[in-house]
Formats: structure tokens, sequence, C-alpha cells
């Protein structure tokens, strides 16, 4: 059995709410974070949106990010490092089992 840990990132800031830095600068940190502590991963940008807790609607750009063939302990120190540089207040974390091979 195979697990995909998959990860949604933000990219507005959790005290602003706002996009503080370029989309390019954002990527470029995420980037570097999974190439020093993953032997591979898959991303994708996003658009979405998401309600606060006091009614406020905010469209914001993501990331999602695939991970296989890593440990649990590893995702958490990814998401931790992707929370502290990014000014992310949570990220969404998924992980499930897959039954897959290479080919």
């Amino acid at each position: 059995m195979i697990k995909q840990h998959t990860l949604v990132v933000g990219f507005n800031d959790k005290d602003t709410k706002k996009q503080e830095f370029t989309t390019k600068q954002i990527l470029s940190r995420i980037v570097n974070i999974l190439e020093t502590n993953t032997n591979g991963y898959s991303i994708r940008q996003n658009k979405g949106g998401y309600r606060h807790n006091n009614k406020t609607f905010i469209n914001e750009k993501s990331a999602t990010i695939d991970l296989m063939f890593i440990k649990d302990k590893q995702v958490k120190f990814i998401i931790n490092e992707l929370k502290t540089q990014l000014n992310q207040e949570s990220i969404l974390y998924t992980k499930t089992k897959l039954k897959g091979r290479y080919v």
C-alpha cells in the first residue's frame, strides 16, 4: 500500500488576509522546502475561496502538493515549515492509501 499525502496551502497571509508576496516568491519558498525535505513531489496551482468565522468570504490563490514515499513525521515537519515561512494559520492535510506501482 502506498500513502499519498496531499497538502493545500493558501497564499494569503494569516494576519493581513491578503497575498503579501508574489505567486512566484511563494512557489519558490514552497519548492525550496520540498526539495530540501522530500525525494519528490507534485505541485499544482489553484484558485479557490473560503468563508472566515466572521462570515467574510475570501478568494485566494493556493497550491496543492502531493507527496508519496515519505514518512508521516516528515510531512508534519514540512507542514510546520510551510506554516512558518508563509505565515499560515492552517494547511489542509489529507492522507490516502493507494494501490499503485511504477510501470
